[in-house]
């Protein structure tokens, strides 16, 4: 089962992780890593998507994307804007 636990304030978020993570309970702080007990911090899913394996992958898309915009604003024959539109698309789509 899955349960989503909720408080009036950051503290309150972060003891109810903290009393969590001693336990055998998996548990996912969600919410801004800046408003958070550093020792929380490993609990959030910022830091739990960084250990992903998936994390790596999405980074090189990501800068295959940028790469490709910036190309898109140089270029100036529509046909080769044309194809570099169609990387962008096939790279949302990765």
């Amino acid at each position: 089962m899955k349960v989503l636990a909720c408080a009036g304030s950051n503290i309150a978020v972060d003891n109810i992780v903290e009393r969590l993570a001693k336990t055998s309970i998996k548990v996912c702080r969600i919410g801004h890593p800046a408003r958070m007990m550093p020792h929380i911090f490993e609990k959030c899913l910022d830091a739990l998507i960084r250990k992903s394996s998936i994390f790596k992958d999405l980074k090189v898309l990501k800068s295959n994307y940028n790469k490709n915009l910036k190309k898109l604003k140089k270029a100036v024959k529509i046909s080769e804007k044309k194809e570099i539109r169609g990387l962008l698309s096939a790279l949302k789509k990765e």
